[in-house]
């Protein structure tokens, strides 16, 4: 009798159901872990991926239109933008370089403007030469109706650093652009 009240009132748990339930935890820990370091390398090719396809864009719009396409990359608040537009800026304009653009990154992810001197120096401290995109500073990228970039163009190369660091190389006697 006194054997069946104790095995009634049993309310833990065993060490075989404790060592199964901290297995599970270490196992989605793992999982969760290897997953943020993919979302932030995903982050990064994703902006790469996004300004190469509004520069395409922008050769076809150049050929088919009058005025001149402008593609600025800025930063607005903390977070860097891009914008199409036919506005010829030759320093920053908060007006027309706003908010209303195609939000590309937030403050983890930088974006820099490089020569190719700039570009071929590698650092030892892993830091990035050229101008990065924050304050005034900002790329501008146009093409002339011939599809060659023009000469308004501000940058050989567009780098964009996160959890690793992806260039688009702007070949500017034949207008083609590619990633690095």
């Amino acid at each position: 009798m006194i054997k069946k009240m104790w095995k009634e009132n049993q309310k833990g748990f065993s060490l075989v159901e404790m060592i199964i339930v901290i297995a599970i935890a270490a196992i989605l820990a793992g999982a969760a872990i290897g997953m943020t370091s993919q979302l932030r390398y995903a982050n990064t090719k994703k902006v790469v991926d996004t300004i190469d396809d509004a520069i395409t864009r922008l050769q076809v719009t150049a050929m088919s239109q009058e005025d001149m396409p402008y593609l600025y990359i800025y930063e607005c608040d903390g977070n860097v933008y891009m914008k199409t537009t036919t506005t010829e800026l030759t320093s920053y304009n908060g007006t027309v370089l706003d908010k209303s653009g195609t939000k590309l990154t937030n403050s983890n992810i930088k974006v820099y403007s490089q020569t190719a001197d700039e570009a071929s120096t590698e650092s030892t401290d892993g830091s990035v030469s050229g101008t990065q995109v924050s304050g005034t500073d900002f790329i501008k990228v146009a093409y002339t109706r011939s599809s060659t970039f023009s000469d308004k163009t501000s940058t050989e190369y567009i780098t964009v650093v996160g959890s690793h660091t992806s260039q688009i190389h702007l070949v500017t006697d034949t207008g083609k652009h590619f990633v690095d």
